[in-house]
């Protein structure tokens, strides 16, 4: 069964730098895929939403494997969470779980 981790982005706090879309999906994407495909990374989608929902992106990532996504982390991790200060200043709710049915994922 699928693991299915999905961020969500806030919008940033009252007096902090907008989140950079543009370098997010220009250069953190590229970086990600990159990195994590070869640890079972498969589908993935970046979502922009309205910032009246208190997010401003959404990415939604599908692993083979709870077991790939945390060996991932483990070993291609750092890299990315430290380039995160360049498109953003707020931490992603990050919201794990398993495909139960569906077919976009």
């Amino acid at each position: 069964m699928s693991t299915v981790v999905t961020l969500l982005f806030p919008v940033p706090s009252a007096g902090a730098e907008a989140f950079d879309s543009d370098y997010y999906i220009n250069k953190h994407l590229p970086l990600g895929l990159k990195a994590w495909s070869k640890y079972g990374l498969g589908k993935w989608s970046i979502i922009k939403l309205n910032p009246e929902t208190g997010y401003v992106m959404q990415t939604i990532m599908v692993w083979e494997s709870a077991e790939a996504q945390a060996l991932a982390m483990k070993e291609a991790g750092a890299e990315l969470l430290g380039d995160m200060k360049n498109f953003t200043t707020e931490k992603p709710l990050v919201v794990p779980g398993v495909s139960a049915a569906g077919d976009l994922i």
